[in-house]
């Protein structure tokens, strides 16, 4: 699709920074965290016939280059930046492999605060660049893998979910990746991402006058909602059925909810925008 000039819609990604191409993917010292470039695209997120809160289905277009991890964090790559490990599976079967959980949305910004110093200090991270949480849209551009549909194509394959999952997480990477070539992003744990929310109830979704956030809009560029008392996580989890799956599912929760079944995994990109 050939963009057009539209410019930045709501809060957004800022544009003073310098372009840096960290290549198609490496690996991170100590921490093994294995990042994959994503590049510009774009798609479209949420659903109309989906829960009150995904809708409406809208237009988004991600114009920035970033990197993702391949898995979800770790029990070990988070013990290695935060030194303690506060999930509930911990030492399952020998393995630090399984993702991290019981980790607060501001637990995982610190971690990804912590781990910018660590690779600045060490020379491979230049300024302005942030390891950091993905936003919620480019999430759903990299679960979607470039798919319209809105629902787990083959559950068994590439999700740990309620009725595979016997009850528990499960190691990352041990399932098929989704299109892209990413793990786990449905289902295993949810996964925080940066952006806000408030709850609402149904008729406000429901009143015609109603007016959409602007990063809900069509044609919205790098959407960001910096705005709202709760944060959102994404992906579903392996205690609940392929529905809270979907790309476009939210669970929404107070940035300090720690559960067994939440966790997070980071972007390598340019810092979000304050304004």
């Amino acid at each position: 699709m050939e963009l057009e000039n539209r410019g930045p819609v709501g809060p957004s990604i800022i544009d003073d920074y310098p372009r840096e191409d960290f290549g198609d993917f490496f690996e991170m010292e100590n921490v093994e965290i294995q990042m994959k470039k994503i590049t510009s695209g774009s798609y479209y997120k949420g659903k109309d016939d989906g829960h009150v809160n995904e809708r409406p289905r809208h237009r988004v277009h991600m114009t920035r280059s970033f990197w993702m991890s391949l898995h979800p964090i770790t029990e070990f790559q988070y013990q290695e930046v935060i030194k303690k490990n506060p999930s509930m599976f911990k030492d399952q079967e020998g393995s630090s492999n399984y993702p991290v959980e019981k980790v607060s949305w501001d637990n995982a910004v610190t971690f990804c605060k912590k781990l910018t110093e660590l690779e600045r200090e060490a020379g491979r991270l230049p300024e302005p660049y942030v390891y950091r949480l993905p936003t919620e849209a480019e999430w759903e551009y990299v679960c979607r893998g470039g798919s319209d549909e809105d629902f787990v194509e083959d559950i068994e394959t590439i999700s740990w979910y309620f009725k595979n999952s016997n009850e528990r997480a499960h190691e990352v990477g041990t399932k098929e990746p989704n299109n892209w070539g990413f793990y786990d992003m449905q289902g295993n744990v949810w996964e925080w991402v940066m952006d806000g929310c408030d709850f609402q109830e149904l008729e406000y979704y429901e009143n015609p006058a109603h007016q959409l956030q602007k990063v809900d809009i069509d044609d919205a560029v790098n959407p960001f909602n910096k705005d709202g008392a709760n944060k959102i996580a994404k992906g579903g989890c392996w205690l609940l059925d392929p529905a809270a799956c979907r790309p476009s599912a939210r669970f929404i929760n107070p940035p300090d909810s720690k559960y067994f079944v939440l966790g997070f995994r980071i972007v390598l990109g340019e810092p979000l925008s304050k304004k």
